[in-house]
């Protein structure tokens, strides 16, 4: 779902905008994997 949701801002807004949505993503995944191995 999260996938879908930044492919379909990186349609709307300008390549540098989609570096930061990139690094954002990469940012967001390493927080759910943080919090699954924290529990």
């Amino acid at each position: 779902m999260a996938q879908n949701f930044t492919k379909l801002r990186h349609g709307v807004h300008s390549d540098n905008s989609t570096k930061f949505d990139t690094i954002k993503n990469f940012i967001t995944e390493n927080i759910f994997l943080i919090s699954y191995y924290a529990i």
